[in-house]
């Protein structure tokens, strides 16, 4: 084999390499969206239909009791 074949052959070995790692880093691409997917759909179901509106109170009642609350404690200023 001369230097030309050699190196022409080095090209399509890096090619391929780089073919495969595309492929591997693809592979573990879907893997994370599925298990993103998996996650997703068990915290749907755990959750249910709960609304963080729903849970809290308002926010101007929520400052309010901050406010005058006794227990709230404030920076010094």
């Amino acid at each position: 084999m001369n230097e030309t074949e050699l190196d022409r052959l080095a090209g399509t070995r890096m090619q391929l390499e780089m073919q495969v790692n595309t492929l591997e880093s693809a592979n573990l691409n879907a893997e994370t969206m599925a298990a993103m997917k998996k996650a997703s759909d068990a915290l749907k179901v755990i959750h249910g239909n709960m609304y963080v509106i729903s849970t809290l109170p308002s926010t101007a009642s929520l400052t309010h009791a901050c406010l005058f609350s006794p227990t709230f404690v404030r920076s010094p200023s």
